[in-house]
């Protein structure tokens, strides 16, 4: 089992990536070129924009519990 010290470390690195990447998302947002897209392509890029950072959060956790793994 897991000692307290390697779940607080665990989970402080969730919190620290969460967070940088809902400041990429803030910030980078805005620069995104979408005011000349509409219908289909629109569609695309939102659901593109929805997906991503929960792929790279999973990516992040499997990444590291098979790290913890070995």
């Amino acid at each position: 089992m897991n000692s307290t010290k390697d779940t607080m470390i665990f989970l402080a690195k969730v919190i620290v990536s969460s967070a940088a990447l809902s400041a990429a998302i803030k910030f980078g947002g805005p620069l995104l070129p979408v005011a000349g897209l509409t219908g289909t392509e629109l569609n695309r890029v939102a659901i593109a924009l929805i997906i991503t950072p929960s792929l790279i959060v999973a990516a992040f956790l499997w990444t590291i519990a098979h790290r913890q793994g070995s």
